[in-house]
């Protein structure tokens, strides 16, 4: 695969992530019982399609791999930490926060993958945050508390750490049993917290949370980190930023949500962003 094809791949995934948020007002089951079958479900889909296929001893070999496991704990931590920013803090701080990605990884990629962002990266990464900023509206400094915005940036900091982790790793590793890993220990540590709320869920649920773990996760982070192969990882996270674009405008479709001059805005600024990331040719 190379950076043509890398770059579209992930443009086309963070748009359809952008259904994740329409699937989620879907489902009925709180959001830490949501986030642990999601990856529940991932993890099932995968390793027994790996060990279908006769890989069990590599899919062994990379759960002796820290680094895979971290992945599956920051995995964790951080949806952990972004449901518990929406509750503390105003949503449009906490998902500013969040999704600050681009600039943690500005910071961490040149030093853990020897990537230095170029001047367009890092015009595209502001376009993209400030078109964020724009959708999700300038929050009262009222509603603003400290511990949610905190919240917001540790999770903006293990989302950068997730693919420049599986970026490192994807390069000596198959990228189907990391994703494996990764999301078997997520679900290991999103199980507790999934008790405590109450673990069951009504059949329609179900349904749901499967489409989510085998599409939207196992498909989508296997195919996710095969792209970071040719990809700067500052690209990834510029490209991410379609997410929230994607969404606005699969609510105004599906669930019959306006779209304010706002969003309009914000989103024609992400969209400028994602274009200066396109590689040549693209």
């Amino acid at each position: 695969m190379n950076a043509f094809a890398s770059y579209w791949l992930i443009a086309t995934l963070a748009v359809g992530w952008g259904s994740v948020a329409i699937i989620v007002r879907l489902v009925e089951a709180p959001s830490a019982v949501a986030a642990f079958y999601r990856v529940l479900f991932a993890a099932l889909a995968l390793v027994s399609g790996l060990l279908a296929s006769g890989r069990r001893q590599e899919v062994l070999s990379t759960a002796r791999q820290p680094a895979a496991l971290a992945m599956g704990v920051a995995l964790a931590l951080h949806w952990f930490c972004f449901f518990s920013a929406l509750r503390t803090t105003s949503v449009a701080s906490a998902v500013l926060t969040t999704t600050s990605t681009p600039i943690v990884l500005a910071v961490l990629a040149p030093l853990l993958l020897r990537e230095r962002p170029s001047a367009t990266a890092l015009a595209a990464t502001a376009l993209g945050l400030s078109g964020v900023a724009i959708m999700v509206g300038i929050a009262d400094p009222g509603e603003v508390r400290p511990m949610g915005v905190a919240l917001g940036l540790a999770a903006a900091l293990l989302g950068a750490l997730i693919p420049i982790t599986g970026k490192a790793l994807g390069r000596q590793r198959n990228v189907a049993t990391i994703t494996a890993v990764q999301t078997t220990v997520a679900s290991i540590v999103l199980l507790p917290v999934a008790l405590t709320s109450g673990p069951f869920v009504n059949g329609r649920d179900l349904g749901l949370l499967a489409l989510l773990g085998v599409v939207h996760t196992a498909l989508a982070f296997t195919l996710y980190y095969q792209a970071l192969r040719q990809l700067p990882v500052q690209g990834a996270g510029v490209l991410g930023l379609l997410e929230p674009v994607s969404a606005a405008l699969l609510a105004w479709l599906l669930l019959g949500e306006g779209i304010s001059l706002a969003t309009a805005v914000g989103g024609a600024l992400i969209l400028t962003g994602t274009a200066l990331v396109r590689p040549k040719g693209a």
